[in-house]
């Protein structure tokens, strides 16, 4: 008899299902704590498996969690259109929830024949751990929406001969109904149905759904199947608005105290089998509870972009910061005029028009003119101002246990002295520090303050922990993605010392996607930092930073290696 594979071994196969679903060869899945729930975090791609659960149900159970999170990593783009009440609200958040998990498992169901199994034995049982069995549901212990809900799951799951719903909710179930089967047709087809996916492109191409991600395609443009996603979450939001968003107000009218508190506990119904371990996870996992908490808490919030990052594990000490900076004067102003120079304007000027003024006739708006003499003044053209090309830097830094002492008090100098070039120079930074896990310091919105560099100055005194190189890569990668500036540049200080094959991959992923990556092996015996990154200046004391990083930078942004 085959002995049963270790846990260790089932998360290695876990990992390459949910890579091979999701098309994410860099995911990270993660044995979670017991009760912890399932969750997938879209910004570190990283997946967390319900500690508990792994030990204690079956294989295809846990197999069918995996499937299920990554296939709201595959299809749910539901961010864009949250506002208002759809996020303070936690009935009507609750609700997009579970029509969302019904949405992406009709797609699974479909597009893994193979996982039908998996996917019906965890739902068999988490549905009838979270609502008792059916014909003996008492309906009015729960809230009405949440009965709505529940019932609408039973009769997906289960088929409307096993559900007993009472009089008083069938109409409502009834009407919902058809607004239901239209919601699980609102997928993407299948890889062959080319004729399918190409009217989808089309019919996004046209569609006001593509103006929510004009900033994010400004980075990188979507292929087709993405703009299918996006065009198949559209018709989702449709449908969700016309035909299933009055009943949910008929149910829980806002007067009705249906504003809930973020630390409120989740009433007893189906949507407890989604609760995640994670405070930081971001909106698309789904999480009803918490995710609901935090964007309560971003309301609350809202047009405001200064501020700190995470919450720090050291203390703010503004004062040991402006030492620092000003003993490192000098090179702040030197180095601030090298990286200026690195990235010039751009003088290539084109031709705008047309104008009421300028210093050359535009043709073609002659010949117009001529048709319509009300267009007499505008014929002429003149050229663009020059363009500033400003690029975006972010430092990570290692704040491990390895890094106390010397190593810390030169990479603190190094931190200071890269966020006070780009402040002169006008420049975005960002900030992101990594031990066990990886903080966010500043992000690139944010304005260097008081405030922030008394956050920063307590670095030189944090040294703790453990290194996980390889998740802060990650976590950055994904951050930098998102810029809208066109030269990123990532300077990473620490000692390189982490011992993790996946570190130097990563380094050379992040380069081949445009960023320019840099690494700093600060204070002594730090030479590991060239193994990890290529483009690496070792060995530095705080004096030999400003030159290191001059002389490093102009060879990855110039190209001469």
């Amino acid at each position: 008899m085959n002995p049963v594979p270790s846990i260790k071994g089932f998360l290695d196969e876990l990992e390459r299902l949910a890579q091979l679903v999701s098309h994410m060869p860099d995911l990270v899945l993660r044995e979670g704590d017991a009760g912890t729930g399932w969750s997938f975090n879209r910004r570190d791609r990283v997946i967390t498996m319900d500690g508990s659960k792994l030990r204690s149900e079956s294989r295809n159970f846990n197999r069918g969690l995996v499937l299920h999170e990554m296939a709201h990593a595959v299809l749910t783009r539901i961010s864009p259109y949250l506002q208002g009440d759809y996020l303070s609200r936690r009935d009507i958040y609750s609700a997009i929830n579970a029509l969302e998990d019904i949405r992406i498992e009709s797609w699974l169901m479909r597009r893994f024949v193979g996982g039908r199994e998996w996917i019906t034995e965890y739902n068999g049982k988490l549905l009838l751990n979270t609502v008792p069995e059916f014909k003996k549901l008492e309906w009015t212990q729960l809230p009405p929406l949440q009965a709505f809900l529940a019932a609408v799951m039973a009769r997906w799951w289960h088929g409307p001969e096993q559900v007993d719903i009472p009089k008083t909710l069938k109409p409502l179930v009834d009407e919902a109904w058809p607004h239901i089967e239209r919601i699980c047709k609102a997928i993407p087809g299948t890889c062959h149905d080319s004729t399918s996916r190409c009217r989808a492109v089309d019919e996004y191409r046209r569609s006001t759904a593509r103006g929510l991600y004009l900033l994010h395609d400004s980075v990188r443009a979507p292929d087709e199947f993405e703009m299918e996603v996006r065009f198949k979450q559209d018709e989702f939001w449709s449908i969700f608005e016309e035909g299933i968003l009055p009943i949910i107000q008929r149910l829980a009218p806002h007067d009705l105290d249906s504003t809930r508190k973020s630390n409120r506990a989740m009433d007893h119904a189906l949507f407890n089998r989604w609760a995640r371990a994670q405070s930081d996870e971001t909106l698309e996992s789904l999480s009803a509870d918490r995710a609901t908490a935090k964007f309560n808490s971003n309301l609350s919030n809202c047009g405001q972009i200064r501020g700190p990052g995470d919450s720090l594990p050291w203390d703010s000490n503004l004062g040991a910061y402006l030492k620092s900076a000003q003993i490192q004067t000098h090179s702040i102003e030197k180095l601030s005029a090298i990286l200026q120079s690195l990235f010039p304007p751009k003088w290539s000027r084109s031709w705008e028009g047309p104008r009421n003024s300028g210093i050359r006739i535009r043709m073609r708006s002659v010949t117009e003119a001529e048709a319509n003499p009300r267009n007499i003044l505008k014929i002429w053209e003149r050229r663009s101002p020059p363009t500033r090309s400003i690029p975006h830097v972010t430092a990570l830094i290692d704040r491990s246990g390895s890094m106390d002492g010397e190593r810390m008090v030169a990479a603190f100098a190094g931190c200071v002295l890269v966020s006070e070039v780009c402040h002169k120079a006008g420049i975005p930074f960002s900030l992101f520090t990594f031990s066990n896990r990886c903080e966010e310091v500043i992000g690139w919105q944010t304005a260097l303050d008081e405030t922030q560099r008394g956050r920063m100055g307590g670095l030189a005194k944090a040294a703790s922990g453990g290194t996980n190189m390889a998740e802060a890569l990650r976590k950055v990668g994904q951050h930098l993605m998102h810029s809208p500036h066109q030269h990123r540049v990532l300077v990473v200080l620490g000692d390189g010392d982490d011992g993790d094959h996946q570190v130097a991959a990563l380094a050379r992923r992040l380069s081949q996607s445009g960023v320019h990556l840099v690494g700093l092996g600060v204070g002594p015996d730090t030479a590991a930092m060239g193994d990890c990154i290529p483009n690496s200046r070792t060995c530095l004391i705080p004096g030999a930073i400003p030159g290191a990083l001059a002389s490093v930078l102009e060879q990855v942004v110039r190209g001469d290696e």
